[in-house]
């Protein structure tokens, strides 16, 4: 699981795993769980990667800026009052204009697949406000794509594959006393993947998308050596995967009613992180969650028959 100020990246990747995802200029915290991921983030098999980004409140201008060969960087960071301030980051490169070109002039692309093609981007924008001594509300924003193609001149077939990630967060941070925090938080996620062919005059594609919104509101309580919390979690999910498109001279092929996968799922979890000393500490937690494939959706049997699910209909569910 890897999570912006709370929202799901589902490629924190670039260039095919070269570069992050994630621009260190607005990067103030990575916390890494390779095992015992806490009761307060949805469940995963594996790992956590939390990055988030800074929540101080600024008090100058600061600009910074970046030119390389192939790529050029740009943050700049805003005081709009003394309780408010935000930060834009942007990354650009530009290698189908530098890289590849000089590759070909020196002949160093491959002779099989000779046209080359590779950019990405990404914009990251944060806003941190002080609304009263004792409420603080932070917004965070995030696109990134990439653009990835080759061609085989020798079959005159030409390959694209691009992906987008974009992730928004809007947290609300209530210091209710001394010992006790709320923090509430919604969250939007989406991640886009397409895949194409051309050959003469042949056409075909294959795109896969999910979107995500979600709700998420506990409370924090420092006691003695405890610091416990409790909330509750929503998430609505929208899975689109592999859907086909193919297209031969004037002729489109009719591949049917693409289905779209509809789910939530509701959490409940408790913690407690009791620290003995420096040295030992304990944390226990549970997390109890309800997963629901829902509706609207189309149910093909073996002998070929239709069962249609109206919206939110539940079709199966899990806990």
């Amino acid at each position: 699981l890897t999570l912006l100020n709370d929202a799901i990246i589902y490629n924190p990747s670039h260039l095919l795993g070269l570069f992050s995802v994630f621009n260190s200029a607005v990067v103030n915290e990575v916390k890494l769980y390779k095992t015992g991921v806490p009761a307060t983030q949805v469940g995963r098999l594996a790992s956590l990667i939390e990055v988030n980004s800074s929540k101080k409140i600024a008090d100058s201008l600061q600009i910074e800026a970046d030119l390389g060969l192939y790529y050029a960087a740009a943050n700049i960071i805003v005081p709009i009052n003394k309780k408010w301030s935000i930060n834009l980051a942007a990354r650009k490169t530009f290698m189908n204009y530098t890289v590849w070109p000089l590759l070909s002039k020196l002949n160093l692309n491959s002779s099989f697949f000779n046209q080359t093609k590779y950019d990405f981007y990404d914009l990251n924008f944060t806003s941190n406000a002080q609304l009263s001594k004792k409420d603080f509300l932070y917004f965070s924003a995030f696109t990134g794509g990439d653009d990835f193609g080759f061609g085989i001149t020798q079959f005159n077939i030409n390959n694209n594959m691009n992906w987008q990630n974009t992730a928004l967060s809007l947290n609300w941070k209530r210091i209710i006393n001394s010992k006790i925090v709320l923090n509430t938080g919604v969250t939007h996620s989406a991640y886009n993947f397409n895949f194409g062919m051309a050959q003469d005059q042949y056409n075909a594609r294959i795109n896969s998308n999910i979107k995500d919104l979600g709700f998420k509101t506990y409370l924090t309580a420092y006691l003695n050596k405890h610091q416990i919390k409790a909330g509750i979690q929503f998430t609505n999910h929208q899975f689109k995967p592999n859907t086909p498109y193919a297209k031969s001279l004037d002729t489109e092929l009719d591949f049917g009613i693409q289905n779209i996968y509809h789910a939530d799922e509701s959490s409940f979890f408790l913690s407690d992180d009791i620290t003995f000393t420096d040295k030992i500490a304990i944390y226990a937690g549970t997390r109890l969650t309800y997963y629901r494939h829902k509706g609207p959706f189309f149910k093909n049997d073996e002998n070929n028959n239709q069962t249609q699910y109206n919206r939110n209909k539940t079709i199966t569910s899990y806990v």
